[in-house]
């Protein structure tokens, strides 16, 4: 688990074992903001993609559906400080995933509660995996309980498969039979979120929107070499020693802003490395990219940031060039790093 992006779900088979880059409509692994991982879940269940976003008020206890309006073991929570007076999230946002899931229900049918172990990091500096949320219904703004002394679930993030199916482990997922009992109408009050109106609901449209024109991925052409697909840390590319080049087009100009790129060269750091972006209109712009010669030798996996612009630019074509080599050159991942607006909400510790 990483603050922001969560990359393993103890509760599921490794769902996010690519990071969130693997939709293909988001070429980076680590999402450093509570709202684009909320935004991703709502960008993949527009397009019919990997994920499902649970609002908080989908949540119903008299029609209970593990992974279509209700959690999963390994479903990514959400929590934020919520106002009840105004009726409002308000920041202080913490990212958590259940571990284990346990659901109490009447021989009817009927849940009484939903109880889950939770995993999370970012918690007093370390990870932990020793919180129990009794219920999470009481943990909604429907119910009377709070998380800490402020906050409540703002909704629920859910892996799926290629059928569309959610992903977990089946065996953490327990049923536990109860009597019947009388259980009060519960209220369900109007929460607005004015960053999530205001800017992220929006992106979400354009980001499934995209999706679904680059829904097998971006488009790769190499001169010198056959590049296939986009270096994820399972496929690479291999610049020959001769003078080689590598062509990505996004289909479109992406909706997110792009600030750069981060290169992750495996072993041998080549040299006189060119860069080069361009808009829907192909007028290239070189950037400068970092001097590496005193790594040459370095071993192992070496990152290093190409920058576009602080506040990101609008980038449909990404061209990397290099010079001959003494060697061959692997670029084991290429990944986009967004601009995801003016709320870069870091997630409070907790």
């Amino acid at each position: 688990m990483l603050r922001g992006g969560l990359l393993l779900a103890p509760g599921g088979r490794h769902p996010l074992s690519g990071g969130y880059r693997n939709s293909t409509s988001i070429l980076d692994w680590r999402l450093d903001t509570t709202y684009a991982i909320q935004t991703f879940y709502e960008a993949e269940e527009l397009f019919g993609g990997r994920g499902r976003w649970i609002d908080w008020d989908d949540l119903d206890y008299n029609d209970f559906q593990p992974g279509e309006n209700a959690p999963v073991p390994g479903a990514y929570v959400l929590i934020r400080r919520y106002d009840p007076d105004q009726g409002i999230w308000n920041g202080g946002s913490h990212s958590m995933m259940i571990d284990e899931m346990t659901v109490y229900r009447t021989l009817s049918g009927r849940v009484t509660r939903v109880e889950v172990t939770i995993l999370e990091g970012n918690s007093g500096d370390k990870v932990r995996d020793d919180r129990v949320l009794e219920d999470l219904l009481e943990l909604t703004p429907a119910g009377s309980e709070w998380i800490g002394t402020d906050r409540k679930i703002v909704g629920f993030g859910v892996d799926l498969d290629s059928r569309g199916r959610p992903v977990y482990t089946r065996g953490k997922l327990r049923w536990v039979t109860v009597p019947e009992i009388r259980l009060s109408r519960r209220k369900y009050p109007r929460v607005h979120d004015p960053v999530w109106e205001g800017h992220f609901a929006a992106v979400a449209v354009e980001l499934a929107r995209y999706a679904k024109l680059v829904r097998r991925g971006p488009t790769v052409k190499g001169q010198g070499f056959d590049p296939r697909g986009i270096p994820d840390g399972k496929k690479a590319w291999t610049f020959p020693t001769k003078r080689g080049a590598a062509e990505v087009d996004l289909l479109s100009v992406h909706p997110l802003p792009i600030k750069g790129l981060i290169l992750v060269w495996e072993g041998y750091i080549p040299t006189g490395v060119e860069v080069e972006w361009a808009g829907a209109d192909r007028r290239f712009r070189t950037v400068p990219v970092p001097d590496l010669k005193e790594f040459r030798d370095f071993q192992g996996a070496f990152p290093f940031p190409v920058i576009f612009g602080k506040s990101g630019v609008k980038v449909r074509y990404v061209r990397i060039r290099l010079p001959a080599q003494g060697r061959k050159a692997v670029l084991q991942e290429l990944r986009f790093v967004y601009d995801w607006g003016r709320w870069r909400e870091s997630e409070a510790d907790f």
